[in-house]
Formats: C-alpha cells, structure tokens, sequence
C-alpha cells in the first residue's frame, strides 16, 4: 500500500539521520536500503544477512546471522542496511563510545539519540577498514533467508529450499 511505503520511508529515514547524527557522518557518505518480511515467515524463514555491496566483492557480513526474535504482535519486520564510507571516524583506538557500541549491536546510543521508545534491536554489525577510495555508486542490496540462495525470498513464486538448508 502507498501509506505502508511511505512509513516505511520515513522509519528508513529517521533511522538514517539519526546513525548520521551519532558518528557525525554526512548523509553523502552513507546509502541506505530496506527490506521487509512478514513476521509469519521469521519461525520458518528467519533472515540470516542483508547488506549493501559492490558486485562481485565478497559481502561484509557478522557471524551471528538469523534473526529468531521481533515483536510478537508485529505483521512486517523492518530491517535497514547502512554503508558508510568516510575516514571521519578514526582508528579502532579513537572510536567514540558510540560508534563502538554500534558494533557491539547495543542499539542504546542510538535510541537515546532518536529519543526512540520501544525495541530497537541492531541485526548485524561490521566494520572493514580500508585506505582505497571507494565510493557508493553502484552499492547492491543482498539478502540471505535462511534455506535459501542469496536475494530468493520465500515468498518468491520460484523459490525452493536449499538442498543443505
């Protein structure tokens, strides 16, 4: 629905600006994407990984992966990727407390920077350094649901179980 989109839009954007906010990053050195699933599917089809990458580099992933848990009375589950692209935030000796925290998925900062009541849960976090100058044009979303291939989602009229899943 239009309404549906443009909540989802905004959520994206408030989450966006405010991630912004905390590191003290600009928004042009950051691109974000959404995904959504319904909530009926995270028993039987928990996502594993959604991330933003240029084609054929490896995806920058954690090693947690599947998300077991969301609201319980929650029809959709939201799920935002962000990738930043900046030398603003220091070495791993000069991280904020806040970037920090990021990383260890304590959505905390993030939420009091939002002034944000209820579950705010931080999926995956992962940082990799690099001195090359890479930029954000051509970024892909990728996603994998658990039991099947990379960006097939269950729902999918053609989607069929991974023979390992």
């Amino acid at each position: 629905c239009d309404s549906c989109e443009q909540a989802q839009a905004a959520v994206a954007g408030w989450l966006w600006l405010g991630i912004a906010r905390l590191l003290h990053v600009p928004l042009a050195e950051m691109v974000a994407s959404v995904f959504l699933i319904a909530s009926d599917l995270r028993p039987t089809s928990p996502l594993e990984h959604f991330t933003l990458r240029k084609p054929r580099e490896i995806p920058l992933l954690s090693e947690e992966g599947k998300v077991g848990s969301g609201p319980p009375l929650g029809t959709w589950d939201f799920y935002l990727s962000l990738r930043i692209h900046t030398m603003r935030l220091g070495s791993s000796q000069e991280l904020n407390e806040d970037y920090r925290a990021l990383l260890r998925r304590d959505a905390r900062p993030l939420a009091q920077a939002l002034g944000a009541s209820g579950s705010m849960f931080i999926f995956e976090a992962v940082e990799r350094r690099s001195y090359w100058n890479w930029g954000l044009n051509d970024l892909v979303a990728t996603f994998k649901v658990d039991g099947y291939e990379w960006d097939v989602h269950p729902t999918h009229p053609n989607a069929t179980r991974d023979s390992i899943g």
